[in-house]
């Protein structure tokens, strides 16, 4: 059985640490751990926030310096995780994500 997760991977170009993250999920899912296969599509998906903020223009609210301690702390490999999820907890008008509280 190919789930729906199985068919989104094989369309969207993902970092390769997210592909392997998303993909240990499924395997996970078809042998019943659910609970880790939550934690690995999380993991992939902070892995894919991360790769966009890395690639991403610095925002018009953020100094130049703030910016790059902010991008140091995501090529870290010791705490990028921490840091994916404060910057997803950041509000407007500091936020580094345009999304409206709605």
């Amino acid at each position: 059985m190919k789930l729906p997760l199985e068919t989104w991977l094989n369309e969207y170009s993902l970092p390769p640490d997210a592909r392997l993250a998303f993909q240990e999920a499924v395997i996970c899912y078809k042998s019943g751990a659910y609970r880790t296969a939550v934690l690995f599509s999380y993991l992939g998906l902070a892995q894919v926030i991360r790769s966009c903020v890395l690639r991403a223009q610095r925002p018009a609210s953020r100094s130049g310096g703030e910016w790059a301690q902010r991008l140091a702390k995501l090529r870290g490999c010791d705490r990028w995780d921490k840091q994916v999820f404060e910057l997803t907890q950041m509000t407007a008008p500091n936020g580094i994500f345009d999304i409206s509280a709605d």
